[in-house]
């Protein structure tokens, strides 16, 4: 178990990384789920969130908060090389009675036998090969910002148009900075189409 002080501990994550890394073994599998926000959204940590990003010359967020980016690049330069190949980001989106981003507590999960249609819920996932990140690790703190940028832009179009918004399929997104992940932006990995078709996809 570790705290939100990367200086406190910087040296068990160090040790729980080399015991990831050696023996490689064979078939071994390995995930590792990092959290770069480090806690739980709520309206006071985003206000805070927001404050830092205002400061430090940052674009403000308004559905997740700034990313706590050492360790996380401190995971990438440890598993550059090794069995661990890919990245993956989740981006998980809540809707329900109360509103888009507010997920069913505990006693409602239990006490329904199903959650669906009274609730909704999306999953967007997006892929990276560790070898294409950035070295560079002032490069590396850059891209996850820029991905951060991204996940906000999903939300903001969850919230809007829920799955049905083109920017989970290119051709409507914004064209702000691109992380490049794969899957993501369909303008960014083919050409535009037609205008017909694109009339037709309306």
């Amino acid at each position: 178990m570790v705290s939100r002080d990367w200086l406190k501990d910087s040296n068990s994550i160090m040790r729980a990384f080399k015991g990831l890394k050696q023996p490689p073994g064979i078939g071994k599998k390995v995930w590792l789920v990092s959290f770069l926000e480090g806690t739980r959204m709520s309206p006071e940590k985003l206000e805070k969130s927001q404050k830092y990003c205002r400061e430090d010359g940052k674009k403000v967020l308004n559905n997740v908060l700034a990313a706590r980016t050492k360790g996380f690049i401190a995971a990438i330069r440890e598993f550059r090389n090794s069995h661990v190949t890919h990245v993956y980001d989740l981006t998980l989106a809540y809707s329900g009675p109360e509103g888009f981003g507010k997920a069913p507590d505990l006693v409602t999960i239990n006490s329904m036998s199903q959650l669906s249609p009274k609730y909704k819920f999306h999953v967007h996932t997006r892929r990276w090969a560790i070898r294409e990140l950035p070295e560079d690790e002032g490069e590396l703190k850059t891209w996850i910002e820029t991905v951060w940028m991204e996940k906000d832009e999903i939300l903001d179009g969850l919230k809007k148009e829920w799955i049905n918004w083109k920017g989970l399929v290119g051709w409507g997104a914004e064209t702000s900075g691109r992380s490049g992940a794969c899957g993501v932006y369909r303008d960014a990995l083919y050409p535009p189409p037609p205008k017909k078709f694109a009339a037709k996809m309306d």
